[in-house]
């Protein structure tokens, strides 16, 4: 549980530090400035804020007073963040049980603050979902994360003619449109997520989401995108096949998403490493996607 104290307290003294560095840094780039950007850019863009001015206000801080000032001032951001909306848990979290995983992230964002953990920058995709669990648009049920998106165009044409038309067919009839959906992510400097990074754990986070979709009637589903979602892992690592199972046998989707060209399908297991090294295994990223109404039948069909 974060606590408001320690955070507002440290807030002034970060706010005084950069009034130490140059007061007209607050003066010209006022934190509510940058906030209020933030809440503009809550739909539809993944975790990532995009905002001309909020770049512009990186780019000038640099120029005049350096990247530590910056990471100082993205600190203070950051608090300022997390005391704002606090209070707005309960509403955008529902369920006692997603509000205690939101509480704890909250008060794990407070913690790399103290700690001085990241680069605070927004090339840093840490920083980028620290922003994004503060400002309550990237929301925690456990072993994923999610946040209001669209199903990309791209996957339009990753996966030939039969993968277009078979997506072209469920987005027309099955979810009625390419937007809002939930979109899911990994987090893995959350360790509490890393715990729960198994089929109880993603069974449960399944269901939290389903919650949400009760409530939000006009979100499409969920989708994700990823290389532990690739049907060769049933043979090159069966212990991770259930991440694609849980969807697919309970009327969800899948579809081709190209070559993945990270590391770490490679980097987190030895015996993955060495059939790529072999040639015998190539990262593929797949997406998953699961209508809202597949996915709440799945869940009312567990507890019946």
């Amino acid at each position: 549980m974060l606590n408001q104290e320690n955070a507002n307290n440290l807030l002034a003294s970060i706010i005084s530090n950069i009034n130490g560095i140059n007061k007209e840094i607050l003066i010209r780039h006022p934190l509510k400035l940058y906030i209020d950007e933030i809440e503009k850019d809550k739909n539809y863009h993944g975790y990532v804020i995009k905002s001309k001015k909020i770049s512009n206000i990186c780019e000038k801080i640099v120029e005049r007073h350096g990247v530590d000032t910056l990471k100082l001032y993205h600190k203070a951001i950051l608090l300022s963040l997390l005391l704002n909306n606090i209070d707005k848990i309960k509403d955008n979290c529902i369920i006692d049980d997603i509000m205690s995983i939101a509480h704890n992230n909250f008060a794990n964002v407070f913690n790399t603050i103290i700690e001085n953990k990241g680069n605070f920058l927004h090339a840093d995709d840490n920083f980028r979902k620290n922003l994004a669990i503060s400002s309550l648009r990237l929301i925690p049920l456990g072993a994923q994360k999610i946040n209001i998106s669209r199903i990309p165009y791209r996957m339009i044409y990753k996966g030939g003619i039969r993968q277009c038309l078979k997506l072209l067919y469920t987005i027309l009839f099955t979810l009625k449109g390419l937007k809002p959906i939930y979109e899911i992510h990994t987090d893995s400097i959350d360790a509490g997520l890393l715990q729960e990074f198994n089929l109880e754990g993603w069974t449960r986070m399944y269901e939290r989401a389903a919650v949400l979709l009760e409530k939000h009637k006009d979100v499409k589903g969920i989708i994700g995108t990823s290389w532990f979602f690739d049907p060769v892992l049933s043979s090159v690592s069966p212990h991770l096949k259930y991440l694609r199972e849980i969807v697919t046998r309970n009327g969800g989707f899948l579809f081709y998403m190209g070559i993945d060209k990270g590391n770490d399908a490679i980097l987190k297991s030895k015996s993955r490493k060495k059939l790529y090294d072999e040639g015998k295994y190539v990262p593929k990223k797949y997406a998953i996607l699961w209508p809202r109404n597949r996915i709440i039948e799945w869940k009312i069909n567990k507890h019946e």
